[in-house]
């Protein structure tokens, strides 16, 4: 999302931006109500009152510690991922559903440690050895760059 905004900030200089993370109830909530002129979020459902405009697709990969068993591989199987310690988005997060809905479909089920609404919380939970994630690949292009996250 930083580097839209920045794209759109070179286009635009005299824009004003207010960025602000929430969770998607509230980003529909607020832009249904006009507190927000636009909203961004994941797997978006039709309501009355908005207009979707689908952006490109984000590839969803599977992130780990530097030092986890699967930090060198560059492929998994679905069933490489049952039984593993894993760090889930909230139940009520369109993320989460979608990817509970693809472990469901692939018969794979993974062992819960911990939940998070929010992206930077649960990259910060793999770093430091929680388990691994499921996650859209441009919110940890960084961390993979830096090798704090593979």
């Amino acid at each position: 999302m930083p580097s839209k905004v920045g794209e759109y900030m070179s286009k635009f200089p005299a824009a004003r931006i207010d960025l602000e993370y929430s969770r998607t109830t509230k980003v529909v909530r607020d832009v249904l109500n006009g507190n927000a002129e636009l909203g961004v979020i994941a797997f978006p459902e039709p309501k009355r009152g908005l207009k979707i405009v689908q952006m490109p697709p984000n590839k969803l990969v599977v992130i780990c510690p530097p030092d986890h068993k699967f930090a060198k591989r560059s492929s998994l199987k679905a069933k490489d991922l049952a039984g593993q310690d894993f760090v889930h988005f909230e139940r009520d997060t369109p993320t989460r559903k979608a990817i509970d809905k693809i472990l469901k479909a692939k018969g794979v089920e993974v062992t819960k440690i911990a939940e998070f609404d929010n992206i930077e919380t649960i990259k910060r939970a793999v770093e430091v050895g929680f388990g691994i994630a499921i996650m859209p690949l441009p919110s940890v292009l960084d961390e993979q760059r830096l090798g704090t996250l593979a």
